[in-house]
């Protein structure tokens, strides 16, 4: 076996826990309990996030973020600065955990593995790449961005979260035109 790949199987076997959503959370924590279990350096709270600090890949500053809807835990997502070659490096460590995904895209539109192969991360010059896969639990979306600023992205989000922030925007546009119409 490869170093390469055993180094891929090993921040996949370490960062991805079978029993848990990830990182030894659930959904439905709160944020004290989230705390709790977090490792990584606690960067602070700002309304319904809460920042940690760390390396997901040596030698990779990573920012953490957990997000909440009332007080339970609905999102987490892994933001650091990297290359094509980072991109690549987590493509390889989330399809070896948890499959092909069910969708690889470009803002140029759907491509599939053989595209990847053809191409590379970036053959097409891309402004950002993604994959996203649906997990085994049933629960849980996880989608890996590769962006034209050079940052890398996974979230893992609740399969309620979309539904969620699309009735969180519909209810305050609800209350700013019910605003609106308080002013006139």
């Amino acid at each position: 076996m490869s170093k390469s790949l055993l180094a891929v199987l090993l921040v996949a076997s370490t960062v991805f826990a079978e029993n848990d959503t990830v990182r030894n959370t659930r959904w439905g924590m709160t944020v004290e309990e989230v705390k709790a279990v977090e490792t990584w350096e606690y960067l602070g709270r700002e309304n319904n996030i809460i920042g940690f600090q760390g390396e997901l890949k040596k030698g990779v500053s990573t920012n953490l973020y957990y997000t909440f809807h009332n007080d339970r835990l609905m999102r987490l997502r892994y933001s650091m600065k990297g290359d094509g070659f980072l991109f690549q490096f987590f493509y390889k460590a989330l399809k070896e955990k948890y499959g092909r995904p069910h969708l690889f895209e470009t803002e140029n539109g759907n491509i599939n593995e053989k595209w990847l192969n053809t191409y590379g991360v970036y053959g097409d010059r891309s402004q950002f790449l993604s994959a996203k896969w649906k997990i085994h639990d049933g629960q849980t979306n996880v989608q890996l961005l590769g962006g034209y600023n050079k940052t890398v992205e996974i979230y893992y989000s609740h399969k309620d979260y979309k539904k969620l922030q699309e009735q969180i925007k519909k209810d305050q546009e609800r209350d700013e035109m019910y605003n609106v119409q308080n002013d006139l």
